[in-house]
């Protein structure tokens, strides 16, 4: 679903005409940005994530909190939530988070001036920090919603997330990315 048009449709080519006995197997994160083309072609399998129970019964060596805000953060992805254990920082999303909380860290204004030295990055990925930034927010909403005096907290929360989705939509539709920065991060 990273694939443009033209990538798009050079795969087409392949899975019109694969080779024999070959499967091909394409990961998908959103259907709606797949061609028809190709998505009538293929057949599909939806992959749920892994429960956090599974993860409770299977990781040893952390406590329960380590393995309870890994699993809220990865949303159930093994890759990500063993590379969050670990403190790898080999991994582009744990790399993404980082940034990302050092961001929802800093005021309207920290924020704003970082974003001339986030866009220069040469390995700098607009979506995948947006989706950092609300794995990150979906996770504090999480705690907050179990602390009993939290509405304040919950309510500036879920702004905070639909900002955060009202970007990823701007990056959906190729807006300028520094104009979807300098809005959001004035914005949370």
């Amino acid at each position: 679903d990273n694939f443009g048009h033209n990538a798009q449709n050079a795969l087409l080519k392949t899975l019109e005409e694969p080779p024999l006995d070959t499967s091909i197997i394409i990961t998908v994160s959103d259907t709606k940005k797949i061609l028809d083309t190709i998505r009538s072609r293929v057949r599909w399998h939806r992959l749920h994530p892994l429960t956090f129970f599974f993860f409770f019964s299977q990781l040893k060596g952390y406590n329960d909190a380590e393995i309870e805000k890994a699993w809220h953060i990865s949303q159930g992805s093994v890759g990500l939530l063993v590379n969050l254990l670990q403190e790898g920082s080999d991994h582009e999303m744990v790399r993404a988070i980082n940034t990302a909380k050092e961001l929802l860290k800093q005021d309207a204004y920290g924020r704003l001036v970082q974003i001339d030295k986030i866009l220069k990055q040469k390995d700098f990925n607009m979506g995948l920090l947006l989706d950092a930034m609300s794995r990150l927010l979906r996770s504090a909403l999480h705690n907050a919603s179990k602390k009993p005096s939290s509405s304040k907290v919950t309510a500036t929360l879920v702004g905070q997330i639909k900002q955060v989705s009202t970007a990823q939509d701007l990056c959906d539709r190729n807006v300028h990315s520094k104009a979807i920065l300098t809005n959001l991060f004035y914005a949370l």
